[in-house]
């Protein structure tokens, strides 16, 4: 019997408003304020700390603080593995900001 997995919605648009608001940042700056933005908010909503996603991703805990705090980049596959970890799916929407 196959298990379903939980989606959580996580807006990341007002962090990222707020981003370019305040200056003008890189693309590749965007791009991983909104990965970190996505793994907090998927870690807050699971009700996870962030000891027990390092329990669950099999890394010490800088690791999983850099994703926390856009210190680290968080590439694709790595997102794939928080999702699992946290028992949710993970869907991309890209879309026009404002």
């Amino acid at each position: 019997m196959a298990t379903r997995r939980r989606s959580a919605a996580i807006d990341i648009d007002a962090p990222i408003r707020s981003l370019l608001a305040a200056a003008r940042p890189t693309a590749s700056e965007l791009a991983d304020r909104a990965a970190s933005a996505a793994v907090r908010g998927a870690r807050e909503i699971e009700g996870v700390t962030p000891a027990e996603l390092c329990r669950r991703l099999g890394v010490a805990d800088p690791t999983v603080r850099g994703y926390l705090t856009a210190g680290r980049e968080v590439r694709l596959s790595t997102m794939v593995r928080v999702a699992e970890a946290l028992d949710l799916t993970l869907a991309i929407e890209i879309d026009r900001l404002g």
